[in-house]
C-alpha cells in the first residue's frame, strides 16, 4: 500500500481528520521534491567496461568487468574466476586510472619496443 493510499484509508476510518490528512500529504510531497532536487543522475556504463563493485557497504571496492545491462539500474558483473553478480548501479562505480600508472605502462611499452628493436638489429 502506498503512503498516499494509507493516509486516505486512515482518514476514512476516523483516525485523523481530512485536514490532517491533506497536511501530511503536502509534507510528504515537499520531502519528495527536496529529495529529487538533490539526487544526482548516475552515468550510464558500457558493456565490457572495467568497473569497481561493492559487495556490501562495509566491504572495499573490488575490480570487475561489466558484462550486461539488465534494466533500469541493474547490471551483471563478472569476476576473473567466473563468479557473476547482479547489482544496482549505486554499488558500481567507474574505474579511473591514475596518470602515474598510465605513464609507467607507456614507459614499459616504450622500453620493450626499444629492446625488441635492438635485439633485431644485432
Amino acid at each position: 500500500m502506498s503512503f498516499r493510499s494509507e493516509i486516505f484509508s486512515k482518514a476514512h476510518r476516523g483516525h485523523m481528520g481530512i485536514s490532517k490528512c491533506k497536511s501530511l500529504l503536502k509534507d510528504h510531497d515537499q520531502m519528495r521534491k527536496y529529495y529529487r532536487s538533490r539526487k544526482k543522475p548516475l552515468a550510464k556504463l558500457k558493456i565490457n567496461q572495467e568497473v569497481l563493485f561493492q559487495k556490501c557497504k562495509e566491504i572495499a571496492w573490488l575490480p570487475t568487468i561489466l558484462i550486461e545491462f539488465l534494466g533500469n539500474r541493474s547490471y551483471m558483473l563478472k569476476f576473473d574466476n567466473g563468479i557473476m553478480y547482479r547489482r544496482n548501479r549505486i554499488y558500481i562505480k567507474e574505474r579511473h586510472y591514475s596518470k602515474d600508472s598510465e605513464s609507467e605502462s607507456s614507459q614499459n611499452d616504450n622500453q620493450s619496443t626499444i629492446h625488441s628493436n635492438l635485439s633485431k638489429t644485432f
